[in-house]
């Protein structure tokens, strides 16, 4: 199965990967900044301290990054969800095209078995009818009335199966 599960137009060329990544790579080098500036700048505690103070937007900041992680975290977490329920319903579909198949399957498998019995009955039959023909060859021609009324028995039952089947199988 080749098709293409997302849904279009939606996230199609967000990678929130990059996005993450990006953020990650503002942070960092915000604080790569902070330290630098920190230990030069400054040079008493109290000055550090104000100037500690004063980045307190920094930790808006980071605040900020953790909640775009968030916010890319759902998007992700919505795609996710939106491919499993279109795989859920294929899964759904398919699932019926078997039980469908497997159903036809067992109509075909029964069919199959009605008309084997129905083989077996009639070479059954047949035999019958040979066992029947070399005991009359045996006899006497005026006593061979009852033999062909027996093979004639045979080949009415002969019919009698084929229209047993021609009834099941309707």
């Amino acid at each position: 199965m080749t098709e293409n599960l997302t849904e279009p137009g939606k996230f199609e060329n967000t990678n929130p990967w990059r996005l993450f990544a990006l953020a990650e790579g503002l942070v960092i080098a915000f604080w790569i900044a902070y330290a630098g500036l920190f230990t030069v700048w400054p040079s008493t505690w109290t000055e550090r301290g104000q100037f500690g103070d004063t980045f307190g937007a920094l930790n808006t900041l980071f605040s900020g990054m953790a909640f775009a992680a968030f916010v890319v975290a759902l998007m992700l977490q919505r795609q996710e969800l939106a491919l499993q329920r279109r795989e859920l319903q294929l899964q759904r579909e398919e699932m019926a095209a078997s039980r469908a198949e497997l159903a036809r399957q067992a109509k075909m498998q029964a069919t199959l078995v009605r008309v084997t019995v129905a083989q077996i009955r009639v070479v059954a039959e047949q035999i019958r009818v040979e066992a029947l023909k070399m005991d009359a060859e045996m006899n006497v021609p005026a006593a061979r009335t009852r033999w062909v009324t027996q093979i004639r028995d045979c080949a009415d039952n002969i019919i009698k199966i084929a229209n047993e089947f021609s009834v099941d199988s309707a």
